[in-house]
Parts: C-alpha cells; structure tokens; sequence
C-alpha cells in the first residue's frame, strides 16, 4: 500500500483485528442492555461514542495519522460514526417507546455491516 510500511500495515491489521472483537462484545453488551432493559454506558449513547470504543480510541488517536495516507480510512471513519448513532438512536427509541419497529432495528442492522 502507498505510504504505509509493511510493519505499519501488520499493526494496522492488528488493531483491525482487536476492533473487531471488541465490536463484537460492543453489540453483545447493547443488545443485553436493550433486551434486559439495562442503563447502557457512554460507549452506546454518548453524541461522541465512536470515539468510546476500542477502534474509535485508536482512529481517532493514532489512525487518523494514516487517514490521507489510505483513503479507504476516510470512509471507515464514517461508517464507524453512522453505525454507533444508529445504535444511539435505536437506543433512544427503544426507551421512549419500549421497543422498535422492524424498520427501525433493520436499519441499524445495515449500519453494523
């Protein structure tokens, strides 16, 4: 890849790695707070909550470095912050309502792809 070492990539890959399984515990501690109708904590709900998480810690911090080395990033980025507002807004509507619509749950469901 254009500007960016092979052992820059092999960290990038790492953390890629650790994000995704750190994600996967995210959704599992969101969907137990939903259903249980648990508090849910700041790295659901917060306006900022992409930057709570392990991934967003990490782009927001040092990836960003690598954002106009690897264009593909730039979009990463964005899809990170869209997927954790529509778990935030699921969130909300859920506590409001007591439940969601099928188009409200399938529309956060695109966003975690």
């Amino acid at each position: 890849m254009a500007g960016v070492s092979a052992e820059e990539l092999e960290k990038i890959l790492d953390v890629v790695e650790a994000a995704l399984t750190n994600h996967t515990k995210w959704y599992d501690d969101l969907m137990r707070g939903l259903l249980c109708r648990l508090a849910l904590p700041d790295n659901v709900i917060a306006k900022d909550a992409h930057r709570h998480c392990a991934f967003g810690a990490w782009f927001y911090g040092m990836g960003e470095n690598y954002v106009e080395r690897l264009p593909a990033f730039k979009r990463i980025g964005e899809l990170h912050q869209a997927m954790h507002g529509s778990a935030r807004e699921l969130s909300r509507v859920i506590k409001a309502n007591g439940c969601a619509t099928e188009l409200e749950y399938d529309a956060f469901q695109r966003r975690l792809m």
